[in-house]
Order: structure tokens, then sequence, then C-alpha cells
């Protein structure tokens, strides 16, 4: 087998280009940043020819290496402290739908949505803060997976397999912030970017984050944020 694997020098240019391209994608996707990162890959599609992964047919060799780089941003998502499950489990949707795809505009459609997915995860669910408790970061990564439903600090110590007082004192000790406030706070950072990026409603933020009603959520956003969601979206909507 290896004795069959040659090495194309003719696209030694290429091969160093694509890495510089993949490097910047990386940067911006890891500072959060959708819209560059949306950016920084169509600019670099629209201008350069893809590398033959396939034999088979043009549409195979994109999807073959699209495919590829959205696994390698999955890795570097995770390695920066994204839950696996929600960054792998977003890749394996791609994955399916990059499969079914019948061209290649299709496939360059669903890939920045994708990206714009990696770029919203590493910005509203990598943790702000460090530990290297095993546990705790078990229960950050349920957290995160769980926002949009209700979650109670009996259930997470449950998964963890604490009892709620030893969890919540060990949790506060290590994040610096009560359950509840890590909670409350983690949401409204989430729902921001969806008020930002989105045209879904208030309310449609607010179920999607976990909150019973809008009334609440406006509450807990004032309280974190001093200004309400309302504002905050027309204050920030243009460039946030």
């Amino acid at each position: 087998m290896l004795n069959q694997i040659h090495f194309p020098k003719q696209n030694t240019k290429y091969y160093y280009d694509y890495h510089e391209f993949e490097f910047k994608l990386l940067r911006s996707i890891l500072s959060g940043d959708a819209n560059k990162s949306s950016y920084i890959y169509s600019n670099f599609f629209t201008q350069n020819k893809l590398f033959n992964l396939s034999d088979i047919s043009e549409l195979r060799s994109v999807k073959n290496q699209t495919i590829s780089l959205l696994s390698v941003i999955c890795h570097n998502v995770i390695k920066a402290g994204v839950s696996p499950y929600s960054s792998k489990s977003m890749l394996d949707e791609a994955v399916k739908m990059i499969d079914k795809a019948s061209d290649i505009n299709e496939i360059y459609d669903i890939s920045k949505s994708i990206i714009v997915g990696f770029s919203v995860q590493t910005l509203t669910g990598i943790t702000s803060v460090s530990t290297n408790n095993p546990t705790i970061k078990k229960a950050l990564n349920y957290i995160h997976d769980n926002l949009g439903q209700s979650l109670s600090l009996e259930d997470v110590a449950s998964h963890v397999h604490l009892s709620k007082y030893y969890f919540c004192t060990q949790f506060k000790k290590e994040i610096n912030m009560s359950f509840i406030d890590y909670i409350n706070h983690t949401r409204i950072e989430k729902s921001k970017f969806f008020l930002c990026h989105s045209d879904k409603s208030i309310l449609d933020i607010a179920i999607l984050l976990g909150f019973s009603n809008q009334e609440y959520f406006t509450s807990v956003f004032k309280k974190y944020s001093e200004i309400t969601p309302n504002k905050f979206r027309t204050q920030n909507k243009s460039y946030y």
C-alpha cells in the first residue's frame, strides 16, 4: 500500500496555501468570529482549485475534501474545550447532508453553515473558566449539551455521581460562580449570538435556551447584561 503512495510535487504551492487557509480559518473559528470564518472559507474556495481526492467524480472529490476539513475543525474545537457530543453530533449530521448533496454549490452552502455552527460553539460552548477537575469538566460538558433543557442541581450532580451538596461546593470552588449563576450566565451569553445572527423571535430564543417564558428570559438577561434582549439586538445586530 505505501509503495503506491506518491507525492505530487507539482502541487507543492497549493498544499502550503491550503495549510495557511486552514490555519487562518481555525484561528477565526476558535475566536468565535462566525462572519470572518464564513468569509475566509468563501474567499478561499472561490479563488482556488480544490485537490483531486477522488477518481470517481469532481463532486465526490469536493465531498471528500469538505468532510476532511470539517473533521479537522471538529477535532480542534473539541480540543479548545467544546464538549465532544456537541461538536461530533454536528459533524455527523453535516457528513450525512454532504453525502446526499447533488451539486458543489449545495456542499459549499452546507459547509458555510457548519463552519458558522462551529464558530458559535466556540463562542458559547467553551467555558470561560479553567479547571483540571475531571468531575467538574464532565459537569460543564453536560450543562453545555443540555442548555435547552431543564437543568437542576440534582440532575447534574447525579450525572457526575456526587451528592448535590458536595457537588455544589466543589462547583463553586472550581468555577468561582454558583451553579445557578453559571447556568444563567451561559444561557444569556449564548442568547446574544442568536439575537444578533438570527431572525428568531425573542420568545423562540428564550425557549431554545431553556427559559420558561419571554418575561423571565428578559428579566435574567437584564440582570446579567443591564439591558433588555430587544435593546441588545438593536444595538449590536449590525456588527456583533
